[in-house]
């Protein structure tokens, strides 16, 4: 581990690293933006492999629920802290998949979005 350090491979593989995730998260953002403009605010982040997404009208669980449908997995923020009121947001990874996948990913989200919005208004809207 020492040499693995000090021979320059750790530094290199973050430098790697970081580039991949930037274009993931790239590719992230531009799919969000077509896809979900109006219906979500990306909360704003440089780097990383997650990404927060501010729900405008429906609710984070039920989101959750239809994309799964979708085979699309996302965690309401509220799991990460269920006891303290949050506003309604989604957390998004995208560390291990490639910009293709992210694009198609994003359109079945907006798939499980569009399902829901087409629900009743009183459960759509209810918080």
């Amino acid at each position: 581990m020492c040499d693995f350090l000090t021979e320059g491979h750790f530094g290199r593989h973050v430098c790697r690293m970081r580039g991949m995730y930037a274009g993931r998260l790239a590719a992230l953002n531009d799919a969000m933006r077509s896809k979900l403009e109006g219906l979500v605010e990306l909360a704003k982040t440089e780097a990383g492999i997650l990404r927060v997404a501010w729900l405008k009208r429906l609710r984070a669980n039920r989101i959750a629920q239809v994309a799964a449908t979708h085979h699309i997995e996302t965690i309401p923020l509220d799991r990460f802290a269920p006891k303290t009121p949050r506003p309604e947001a989604l957390v998004l990874g995208f560390a291990s998949y490639d910009s293709n996948q992210i694009r198609d990913a994003v359109d079945q989200l907006a798939r499980a979005f569009a399902a829901c919005t087409e629900e009743p208004e009183s459960v759509a809207t209810a918080r």
